[in-house]
């Protein structure tokens, strides 16, 4: 808490379908930049904006259970938009932490927390490649196995 006693609100979020150690740590490293954190799971309709031709294994609710009872996690939000412009706004968002790989999306969140005298943490998309890529071949076989495809948006190789 900083010395005004005023809470360091911080915002992040993600689809969080297969929870693993990497998101652990993201969700981890987002709430060390305050007091309160507030997650944000994309909804199943969103998802499916974005990640075209992906079909989720657990939907927005479960998504949700999941990261809502993360010890370090004070507040869970659905959400309908790609866009976190407002719930920026009406959660009076203090530091907004955003994956790289996202940035040139996210313009106009980060033009607002600026403007609004906030912070924006660009944090990197993994820092243990080897297991994200076993994992996503791991997946990937499954899915192809049941018919679906990987977001290769999400997933690229860096």
């Amino acid at each position: 808490m900083n010395n005004n006693n005023k809470k360091i609100k911080v915002l992040f979020g993600g689809a969080f379908d297969i929870f693993h150690w990497m998101h652990l740590n993201a969700i981890r490293n987002a709430a060390s930049y305050g007091d309160y954190l507030i997650m944000m799971v994309n909804s199943d309709k969103l998802v499916g904006e974005y990640k075209v031709g992906r079909k989720l294994y657990f939907n927005e609710n479960e998504r949700a259970d999941i990261i809502r009872n993360l010890k370090f996690v004070d507040e869970v939000v659905i959400k309908d938009k790609f866009s976190e412009v407002d719930i920026i706004k009406e959660k009076n968002i203090d530091v907004f932490v955003i994956c790289d790989e996202w940035v040139k999306e996210k313009k106009e969140e980060i033009k607002l927390m600026e403007e609004r005298g906030g912070r924006v943490v660009i944090e990197p998309y993994t820092t243990r490649r080897e297991f994200l890529d076993k994992m996503k071949e791991a997946t990937r076989r499954m899915m192809d196995e049941k018919g679906m495809v990987l977001c290769e948006k999400c997933h690229q190789q860096t």
